[in-house]
This record gives C-alpha cells, structure tokens and sequence, in this order.
C-alpha cells in the first residue's frame, strides 16, 4: 500500500524515476509540499535530498571515514566528541582547507571543555579555499524553467568573486 510507505521512500523514488530537470520546478514543489504533508517536524526538518549509498559513498565525510577506519555514523559520532580535536584536525585536512596564517592547535581547551577555543591564531579566507579547484571545471549548474542549463567553471566564478570584490 502507498500509503504505507515513508515519505522519504517515495520522495526518493519520484526524485530518481520522474522529477528531471526538465520537470517545472513548481512540479517538484507541488509534490514535494504533497509528499511530505503530514511530515512530523520534531524528527527534523523535512528531507529535500536523500543520498543513494552510492552517492553517500562518495561525500567527504564518507572518505573520511574510510581513511580512519570508522564503521558507521554512530562510531563517527562517538569519535568526534571522544577527540574533538582529532576529529576537526582530520575532517580541515580532508576539506583541505587553506589558511593564510596557520592556526598554532585546532583546539585550545584550556579554559574548559565548555570554552573551546578553535584553531588560535588562524586566519582563514573561505574564498581561497573554495576557488582551489580546477578553472576548467564546473563549479555551479543552474537550470531555468525551460529545461536549459548554464554552467559557470571554477575560473568563471574566480573572475565574477575578483569583480565583486573590487566593487567594494
């Protein structure tokens, strides 16, 4: 029985099977409200995106959990609040996040485990790090209601990020 099914189970298959690109975005929308109707806010925000194992294989933190040799979600978990500082140390080196001044430790806890202090002495430009990759490879897809798609590259973005900052 359909209604049987948890919504993020049909949700999933609409996604994979009908709801294309070319699909109106006001179709996704009209479905999604429909699907997730009588969702249960306390378990959490409605789901927009559900990732199949195999798209949840390739995430960074699934990578990150393979280099460790973590099992599962929970042992993850159980990691990052028994060595925080490990934990954040790994996931910054996985992200490879870039500074401009390198932090002096990722965690001073000095004054206590309720003040942590994060990467003292740090200094950090998200841009640089997010602007790291490839010029030639696409960094935002976009469609338009008539089924079109624009692709702006790495170097795209870059060169858009420079004119926005001149303007400043």
């Amino acid at each position: 029985n359909a209604t049987d099914t948890p919504a993020g189970e049909v949700w999933q298959t609409l996604c994979r099977r009908w709801l294309t690109p070319t699909v109106p975005f006001a179709a996704h929308l009209a479905l999604y409200d429909h699907v997730f109707a009588t969702w249960d806010e306390r378990q959490g925000p409605r789901p927009a995106w559900m990732p199949t194992p195999d798209e949840a294989g390739r995430t960074n933190i699934a990578a990150l959990m393979r280099a460790r040799g973590v099992a599962d979600y929970s042992a993850l978990h159980a990691w990052s609040i028994a060595d925080r500082a490990g934990f954040w140390e790994a996931a910054i080196a996985r992200l490879g996040l870039q500074f401009r001044d390198p932090p002096t430790r990722v965690l001073d806890d000095a004054a206590g485990p309720e003040h942590p202090r994060w990467l003292p002495g740090a200094r950090y430009n998200l841009v640089e790090s997010c602007l790291r990759a490839d010029p030639a490879t696409p960094a935002i897809v976009s469609g338009g209601p008539d089924g079109s798609f624009v692709t702006l590259s790495y170097g795209d973005l870059a060169r858009e990020v420079g004119r926005v900052a001149n303007a400043l």
